[in-house]
């Protein structure tokens, strides 16, 4: 049966041309857009855009532009995978010949060579060839079912023929794009929008001669949350909201106030107030060396008299304008402000914080966090997250002293955070250092002697290092002291050994911002079943210029949820033979964090795919939080490079996310050998809050048994029903055995386990026998469609 090529050209037979459907031009068979009105003959499931378009261009308009684009790159592979749908069909509709060893994708009817595993076009697995959302394989002998179909017609088992099957349960399919455009495009409308909002707040307020009152954030204790650190004191119960006239302040009179008192911002105009929020005003602090970064938060930059301010916060990986009044909580008596305080009467510092709050819900919200967090939303930057403790660093922590040096030297922020477990709190004290704090990295210099020092400053401008190079340290040599300190002591400035450093802190966080370069990002949504074919998405990049690029993965509303969710972001080359994932180019650590980041990569021309992983909401019963809207994991990917990245939101099926995991885990995982040269098994725990145990038979006749004996195990979810498992691998197939994910990131996690592997041939009686099972491949069975998608055995290719 030959591929119905009409459908997908609309060419005329008689004739050497199409009429357009839109504007009714006839064009040539030969041209694939209409050259009056833009549209595209090559189905609409295929988009490429470009990150540099209008918004307001046609997404036809768009193509054709990207494709002219592409046409003017020496980027050939590009052009043949785009332009052969039409040249090939056209030349060939009447040679039979041309459709031996090829298959045509059933969604965006392309014409596929036999080696091609995922369509050229849009991605398409193959295995949907003829097994539709609602079908599946069955061997009638062993009752061995799958949803994987790339030619073969016998059972991987046991070699009989397999049959196809209907089930009741039918999967919507959502064949639609998204389109991806540079960031400034994408919030071009909601800067309009907030335009036309402040725009008629202010005419209100002068037309009645009243102050704005933002409703949105009441003057209530919703607005301030709950707080019960007694360290940084209870929220006072009679709280009173006043305008900056009416604040007492310690500077009184001696200022007029002001958002920013002039150029020359101070890290000591930071005042922290009752609030744990330590991790954002030192970064905030950080961010007074580059005054551009933080004038270009408000769009208000100057004093209002009527309080309506617009700030421009990068929440959760996406740009967002925040309107707010100038009324802040105060203690009612003293009228002094009871959270932070911009000293010399400035604004700026109480303006940021209230936008935070409201962002998030509340001042209680923005207790406890890490600086990479306040330098990612005040910034919009990729932050990299450096823990002290990496044996890496601590085998090496010369290698730690270069990558900050360098990092100083590139003109990236820096923060860092203090807690090691292994110290006392009453250690801490003695050093005058304060324990689960976050600090300001302010320099990092060699002195003449060779002695490494670092310089931080306390966000509070008060206890501070009082051991070596401390400023009052009897043993500073002649003119070490000015190196450090050529103004003179600072309020909360001091030095410390590097080694005393990496001996009481814990981790840093390097905020890379660049000047000209480009961001795109790009709302995705985690599949917490891999068998929901309609939101499994992969991202494809095309590089027309050789370029430097880091990727970001967020999560959204991260302050708000009950818990975390595991994040990892991998980006491949696009395999130019199967047009599926290739070799790893990078990916980011799996963590239980509001963001993960790649290290920064130098790309060449050529496609990528990009796949993202998110095993929490797998978790069994195991799991303590509700799986409600609240805990719903949304999330932004933040694509930062030096040059202009083209990109498209594809849709991916379970095949291609278990071959992305299994060639991550294959690549930089660990492999265990076994006394069976032909199972291979593979382990991957290290960068990762948990553990994922990938085996292989390549045997070309035999079944791999895997028994996996679960031991002793806390703090860890699972994605199997039993954490004790056994199953059967069919001859040429890999399995993904067991993804486990930590729970509770601010504990440690344990497990033991050992892997139990014979290799035989197929036998229907060895699982089935265990009078717990009813399969004979697997237990406990997936026949969960969800974790059938994820933890069946697949071919490998």
């Amino acid at each position: 049966m030959y591929p119905n090529s009409n459908k997908l050209l609309n060419i005329h037979n008689d004739s050497n041309s199409w009429a357009c459907p839109k504007c009714t031009l006839l064009n040539s068979i030969h041209v694939y857009a209409c050259d009056a009105c833009g549209y595209n003959q090559i189905p609409p499931n295929m988009t490429i855009v470009n990150v540099e378009s209008s918004p307001y261009r046609s997404p036809l308009s768009s193509f054709s532009s990207m494709l002219r684009s592409i046409k003017k790159s020496t980027s050939n592979v590009i052009i043949n995978n785009i332009t052969k749908i039409q040249r090939d069909l056209s030349l060939n509709l009447e040679n039979e010949e041309f459709f031996v060893n090829k298959w045509e994708c059933k969604k965006c009817d392309f014409i596929n060579d036999e080696s091609k595993i995922f369509c050229e076009i849009c991605n398409n697995d193959r295995s949907s060839l003829y097994i539709t959302s609602n079908e599946y394989m069955i061997c009638g002998n062993c009752n061995y079912k799958t949803i994987f179909y790339i030619g073969k017609k016998n059972c991987p088992y046991c070699f009989n023929k397999m049959n196809i099957m209907k089930d009741e349960i039918v999967i919507e399919l959502n064949n639609s794009f998204i389109n991806c455009l540079e960031y400034e495009s994408l919030t071009l409308e909601q800067s309009r929008h907030t335009r036309n909002v402040y725009q008629n707040i202010y005419n209100d307020c002068v037309q009645n001669n009243v102050s704005f009152i933002d409703d949105s954030f009441p003057h209530s204790k919703r607005s301030i949350g709950t707080t019960d650190d007694p360290f940084y004191g209870k929220i006072p119960k009679d709280i009173v909201w006043l305008r900056p006239a009416q604040i007492f302040t310690k500077d009184g009179s001696s200022y007029r106030w002001a958002v920013f008192r002039d150029t020359n911002l101070l890290a000591t105009d930071i005042e922290q107030g009752l609030l744990g929020n330590c991790w954002f005003l030192s970064a905030l602090a950080v961010c007074t060396e580059r005054i551009d970064i933080l004038k270009k938060i408000f769009v208000t930059p100057n004093y209002q008299h009527n309080g309506i301010y617009v700030l421009s916060l990068c929440i959760d990986g996406m740009w967002q304008n925040i309107i707010i009044d100038d009324f802040f909580p105060c203690f009612k008596g003293s009228n002094r402000q009871i959270f932070a305080v911009g000293r010399r009467n400035q604004l700026w510092v109480p303006l940021i914080e209230k936008a935070f709050a409201k962002a998030y819900g509340s001042y209680a919200m923005l207790s406890a966090g890490m600086s990479a967090e306040g330098f990612s939303a005040l910034t919009g930057a990729p932050t990299q997250h450096i823990t002290l403790k990496d044996e890496m660093y601590l085998e090496c922590s010369d290698m730690l002293w270069v990558k900050i040096v360098s990092s100083k030297e590139a003109g990236f922020l820096i923060g860092c955070s203090a807690g090691n477990q292994d110290i006392s709190d009453v250690e801490y004290m003695r050093v005058g250092l304060q324990k689960l704090h976050g600090y300001s990295f302010l320099d990092a210099v060699t002195l003449y002697d060779g002695t490494k020092i670092v310089k931080l400053r306390n966000p509070w401008g008060k206890f501070v290092w009082n051991k070596e190079y401390s400023d009052n340290w009897k043993g500073w040599k002649n003119g070490d002291k000015h190196l450090l300190f050529p103004k003179g002591p600072e309020a909360g400035v001091f030095c410390m050994p590097f080694y005393a450093f990496c001996k009481y802190f814990t981790s840093i966080e390097i905020c890379k911002i660049r000047n000209h370069w480009k961001e795109i990002r790009i709302p995705l949504k985690v599949c917490n079943d891999w068998s929901n074919i309609s939101q499994l998405k992969t991202i494809k990049i095309i590089i027309l210029e050789e370029t430097e690029a880091t990727f970001v993965l967020h999560q959204t509303n991260s302050r708000s949820k009950n818990s975390l969710h595991d994040l990892q972001v991998v980006i491949f080359e696009e395999n130019p033979v199967t047009g599926g994932p290739g070799n790893v180019v990078a990916y980011s650590d799996r963590n239980l964090s509001a963001f993960v980041v790649t290290e920064d990569m130098f790309l060449k021309k050529g496609i990528y795919l990009i796949a993202y992983f998110s095993f929490y909401e797998y978790g069994n019963e195991l799991k303590t939080s509700k799986n409600n809207d609240i805990d719903k994991c949304d999330l932004i990917l933040s694509i930062h490079s030096s040059k202009t990245i083209h990109a498209s939101v594809l849709p991916a099926s379970s095949y291609f996310y278990q071959r992305c995991l299994s060639i991550l885990i294959k690549t930089h995982g660990k492999c265990e050998h076994t006394s069976i040269s032909n199972i291979m098994v593979y382990k991957m725990n290290q960068h990762s809050c948990g553990i994922i145990t990938y085996v292989e038979n390549i045997s070309k006749n035999k079944c791999a048994y895997i028994e996996c004996n679960v031991g002793s195990n806390n703090n860890l979810l699972r994605t199997r029903i039993d954490a004790s498992t056994f199953d059967a691998i069919p001859p040429f197939h890999g399995m993904i055995i067991h993804i486990f994910t930590q729970m509770e990131p601010t504990q440690s996690y344990q497990l033991e386990y050992s892997l139990i592997c014979q290799l035989r041939y197929f036998d229907k009686d060895i699982i089935s026998k265990n009078p717990r099972s009813n399969s004979n491949q697997n237990f406990p069975n997936i026949e969960n469609f969800s974790l059938k998608a994820l933890h069946a055995p697949f071919p490998i290719i």
